[in-house]
């Protein structure tokens, strides 16, 4: 497995505040006080919070771009359980963005992800067993 994994799919909850009404995706926005919004949802341990935080740092998205900082963030969603956030740290760990690569972490993550029902872990997991099998 190669190449930029996406790193954001459509979760079906409603908006947090920090966002636009009725749009999840609003990674555009660099608004100052919607980012002050997000940061204190992260600071306070809201999963989805330090997700979006996290994508925000990796692409310098409103904030100063920073890998270092969107895997911290990412690891913090990812303990809490939050499949999307398993998944984007699998990837990650794969690619070595903000930590070191570790391609067995990465397999760890995405199955991880995928038990929960995440699609694109599930289908990167079952492309994994493909590779692997003996032929």
């Amino acid at each position: 497995i190669s190449g930029s994994l996406p790193l954001y799919i459509h979760e079906a909850k409603p908006c947090p505040r920090y966002l636009n009404p009725g749009c999840i995706h609003d990674m555009k926005s660099g608004d100052d006080e919607k980012i002050s919004l997000l940061m204190d949802d992260a600071e306070r341990g809201e999963a989805r919070a330090q997700r979006l935080l996290a994508l925000r740092y990796r692409r310098g998205r409103g904030v100063a771009q920073s890998d270092e900082l969107a895997a911290r963030w990412m690891k913090k969603a990812a303990a809490q359980g939050l499949a999307l956030a398993e998944r984007d740290l699998a990837g990650f760990y794969l690619e070595g963005i903000g930590v070191e690569r570790d391609p067995d972490e990465a397999l760890r993550l995405f199955r991880q992800a995928a038990q929960k029902g995440d699609p694109i872990a599930k289908d990167i997991c079952s492309k994994v067993k493909e590779i692997s099998r003996p032929r």
